[in-house]
């Protein structure tokens, strides 16, 4: 059953009509167009995992019930795609599907059972994924004793994004605190699910067309081609993956960008944009810069906080770099950019809208929980009483390259981890070679090194010479 009716873009987000067909949302529509213009067809690596070794005396049939009942919560959980006279939609579920596996392989000796824990967590995450079979979220817990086990939870990015990771890991430790009697808290009820907030852009598309479009086809009309056009990495890579690597600013450099967020009265996270910004138009000789933002989706409703599901996108940002410009005055025009897009907020929808804004060039300011695994190889959390605590220490794997037909070239995702700013970055690495990418990381803090030192000086300063991708 359809669900048309339109409804205004401030209408709130309510339960859908019982039967409605749920559409993909336009975030979702982008992955599914993608996935196919990679060449396949309705199944794809598992695009997203995370895995965490739990020291300490685990109730596995416990935890089972507590994945049992996130599952039975949220509906993005057992939700999957099928196509249906060539328009894909979204299907929920009726219930849990037995989505937790547990092996135990505590009789090996402590060093093979830590290599087969690491081979099964990798083959898991390896797997491929039948979008139209799911499920698309599943978990996997591998005992190695009885005071130590491993968890794998594997999210498709169709359904789930970084900040599901961070709802799913949370409740999920939440449930079990309250099973062991540690916590009487329950979790709130959610007022909506995934599907209903997809249903609601539909309705709501007309009026955001109305009210929007004309905005944004003006703020991204006569775009100059991006700067990694038209390039091909040298490296042998054909296939469209991305690769990442990682630098850190320093606690010196980290220290004079927090006093200046400070002093003018802004994000650290809109600090270090402008230090983007700024070096994108230096890297690549141009003063007109479109960057993507990404959202985590939830912001201005209220009733989205708590909930699983593919809400990230990304928030196109244009802006206009000067030789006249000082860095606080690139700061406020990243801040007013900010605002005028959240204002004209498009939950995805400009991508379609216009096919030519997708940017060269990304930008995701990263919680220091996301990053922890990848910083601090050593942090540990706690579950549980006092009395039999859970110690949770990160399980690396290496994560296979994600295929990526289109979005940015270049993903620079920088994290404050209390010390000092990390900046990871993702890359084509069939358009951009590793040698380039780290140039140009070099360059970033170099250019975010003399911006601190400098914050009123014309960007035209010759601190700031240009290097070019050659």
């Amino acid at each position: 059953m359809q669900c048309m009716e339109p409804l205004q873009t401030n209408a709130p987000i309510q339960p859908r009509p019982l039967g409605c067909t749920i559409p993909l949302t336009p975030a979702q529509m982008s992955m599914w167009v993608g996935m196919l213009n990679s060449g396949a067809r309705f199944s794809q690596l598992r695009a997203a995992a995370t895995s965490v070794r739990i020291l300490g005396p685990l109730d596995v049939s416990v935890f089972h019930g507590c994945i049992e009942a996130l599952v039975l919560r949220h509906e993005s959980l057992r939700t999957r795609v099928l196509v249906e006279r060539g328009v894909p939609r979204q299907v929920v579920s009726d219930g849990y599907e037995n989505q937790f596996e547990f092996v135990d392989i505590s009789r090996a000796s402590p060093t093979s059972n830590e290599n087969e824990a690491a081979s099964f967590a990798q083959s898991f995450i390896d797997a491929d994924i039948d979008l139209s079979k799911g499920p698309l979220f599943e978990a996997k817990l591998i005992r190695l004793s009885a005071h130590e086990h491993v968890l794998v939870l594997g999210l498709d990015h169709m359904v789930g994004d970084g900040t599901s990771y961070a709802i799913l890991s949370n409740e999920v430790w939440a449930l079990y605190k309250k099973e062991m009697g540690h916590d009487a808290l329950s979790l709130p009820a959610l007022p909506v699910q995934f599907g209903d907030y997809a249903v609601w852009l539909q309705r709501t598309q007309g009026a955001w067309l109305e009210q929007c479009a004309a905005y944004w086809k003006e703020r991204l009309s006569g775009i100059p081609p991006g700067c990694f056009t038209g390039l091909q990495a040298s490296n042998g890579v054909k296939a469209p993956v991305r690769e990442m690597l990682r630098f850190p600013l320093g606690n010196a450099l980290t220290g004079m960008l927090r006093e200046i967020a400070h002093k003018s009265r802004t994000l650290l996270s809109s600090v270090v944009l402008a230090v983007y910004v700024a070096t994108l138009a230096r890297w690549c000789n141009q003063e007109d810069v479109l960057v993507s933002f990404a959202s985590h989706g939830r912001t201005g409703h209220a009733a989205l906080a708590g909930m699983i599901g593919s809400l990230a996108h990304g928030i196109y940002l244009r802006v206009r770099v000067t030789g006249q410009h000082t860095f606080l005055d690139l700061i406020l025009d990243v801040c007013f950019e900010i605002r005028n897009a959240i204002q004209h907020r498009d939950h995805g929808r400009v991508s379609q809208l216009i096919s030519s804004s997708v940017a060269d060039a990304s930008y995701n300011w990263v919680s220091a929980a996301w990053a922890s695994g990848e910083q601090k190889k050593g942090t540990t959390g706690q579950v549980g009483s006092m009395e039999a605590p859970l110690q949770l220490r990160p399980f690396p794997l290496q994560q296979r390259a994600l295929r990526s037909e289109g979005g940015p070239k270049l993903l620079v995702a920088p994290c404050d981890n209390g010390d000092e700013i990390v900046v990871f970055v993702w890359h084509r690495a069939d358009i951009l070679e590793y040698s380039v990418v780290a140039r140009f990381c070099l360059f970033f803090r170099h250019v975010a090194s003399q911006l601190s030192q400098n914050p009123l000086s014309s960007l035209n300063s010759k601190g700031l010479s240009y290097e070019p991708l050659g």
